[in-house]
């Protein structure tokens, strides 16, 4: 999307999602185009009833019948945790007119120059 676009420093944004059904895996690839260097961040949002385990270079989740993890290729600069955070930092869920939980939320950060590809894969795991 060119959402970015109207900004001082245009960034337009693709996505692309895979999933391999042999390996029970899927590939995010977020394709960032512009000019320079930008700040950029992933959100991961979670259910207020998911309490994931978050790490320098994942972050899981457990179910009873599975357990999901979600691994960036290229480390964050800077991973931030958010339950109950401020507007911007997220952390919130509403289910309803004027009602909100606090949910997770978790912000990974990097730093974009030119035509970045940032790709993440989610593992789906059978226990």
């Amino acid at each position: 999307h060119d959402g970015y676009c109207a900004v001082r420093e245009p960034l337009e944004h693709q996505r692309e999602i895979l999933y391999d059904t042999v390996q029970r895996v899927f590939t995010i690839k977020d394709i960032l185009e512009g000019e320079g260097s930008h700040e950029v961040c992933q959100h991961w949002h979670f259910s207020e009833r998911i309490a994931p385990t978050v790490c320098e270079d994942e972050i899981s989740v457990e179910t009873r019948r599975h357990r999901i993890r979600i691994v960036p290729q290229a480390m964050p600069v800077q991973v931030h945790t958010y339950r109950g955070g401020t507007a911007e930092e997220g952390g919130w869920i509403s289910r309803g007119f004027a009602h909100k939980e606090p949910a997770t939320t978790v912000a990974w950060h990097y730093t974009a120059r030119d035509r970045t590809i940032l790709t993440t894969y989610i593992y789906v795991e059978t226990r």
